[in-house]
């Protein structure tokens, strides 16, 4: 999973899950549901992972195994986070983040912060999210758990760009980078190079923006990953277009709206669509009207601070 090989490692799964089944071994039979729900959600198979880890969760809980539980209901509420659904999301982190403790278990007390700090960090609750994400970076580095330190400085680049302080955010960006190298965590590398990616283009510093576009785009097509091809792929038409090449920026938007899959991806498109098509108008009405939707179900800050623009372009 870490390297990114998901139908591998679900094949594996499911492999020892026959075994585990026609040995009725429940506590064999609790790990492989929730590894393999942890492996569905990785890849974005979000109905699947839910499936597998209300399994393991529910075989945890009539085993009395609290680590699990943890574990699930923390997975879950990560489900319900890319599902849209952030009050779900966070009742789960919260649950997590006291079982844990209750437990002792440090790692599993960073992880749980960690998964609060991303979810304030989104809907913009910057500061609360910078003192749970502070908590899970200081916990992880206590414990070497590189994969905890990796997480923790991508979330923090993300959050210190969103307060408008590049410096810093490119700062946690490049450790993050080192980290996820060190472990050949390929999803954690590929998004923390996207994401310092743009920082560079608001920086309108476009070389280092190209390098680590590159690196991270070829990541994406390697593993498969849709929603992070989707953001490599919208970062290089941000560069191609802060260029100048404004018809070769155009014409990868337009493929990128062909091949849209999600609302937040045509939104996404329509967006940059705005500021290099001959008749903005209609992709600036469109994006708004997509913006506001999706807004109005689920409160992420980007989609308030995108409105807020197409509100004031419009006078």
């Amino acid at each position: 999973m870490n390297q990114g090989h998901y139908d591998e490692g679900i094949r594996w799964l499911e492999e020892q899950l026959d075994i585990a089944e026609r040995a009725a071994d429940k506590q064999g039979l609790t790990t492989l549901y929730t590894n393999l729900g942890i492996i569905y959600l990785e890849k974005g198979a979000l109905d699947s992972a839910l499936l597998c880890l209300e399994k393991g969760l529910a075989l945890s809980e009539e085993l009395g195994n609290k680590l699990f539980m943890t574990i699930c209901i923390g997975s879950i509420g990560s489900v319900w986070e890319k599902k849209g659904d952030y009050t779900k999301a966070m009742q789960n982190f919260e649950r997590d983040l006291v079982l844990c403790q209750e437990l002792g278990d440090k790692q599993g007390t960073a992880i749980a912060c960690g998964l609060i700090g991303d979810l304030l960090s989104v809907i913009g609750e910057f500061d609360r999210a910078i003192e749970y994400l502070e908590k899970n970076l200081n916990l992880s580095r206590e414990l070497n758990y590189k994969k905890g330190i990796a997480k923790a400085l991508n979330t923090l680049g993300d959050t210190w760009f969103y307060k408008g302080d590049n410096h810093r955010s490119v700062a946690y960006y490049n450790e993050a980078i080192e980290y996820a190298r060190e472990m050949g965590n390929k999803l954690v590398l590929g998004y923390s190079l996207v994401e310092k990616g743009l920082v560079h283009v608001f920086a309108n510093e476009l070389a280092n923006a190209r390098q680590v576009l590159e690196e991270g785009r070829d990541i994406a097509l390697a593993l498969g990953n849709a929603d992070l091809t989707f953001g490599a792929n919208i970062l290089r038409a941000q560069v191609i277009m802060a260029e100048g090449n404004r018809p070769e920026a155009l014409r990868q938007l337009q493929q990128l709206l062909a091949l849209a899959r999600t609302e937040r991806e045509e939104a996404a498109v329509h967006f940059e669509l705005r500021k290099v098509a001959d008749h903005p108008t209609t992709h600036h009405l469109r994006a708004f009207t997509l913006y506001r939707n999706m807004y109005a179900r689920t409160p992420q800050y980007i989609y308030k601070v995108r409105l807020d623009e197409l509100e004031k372009e419009a006078g």
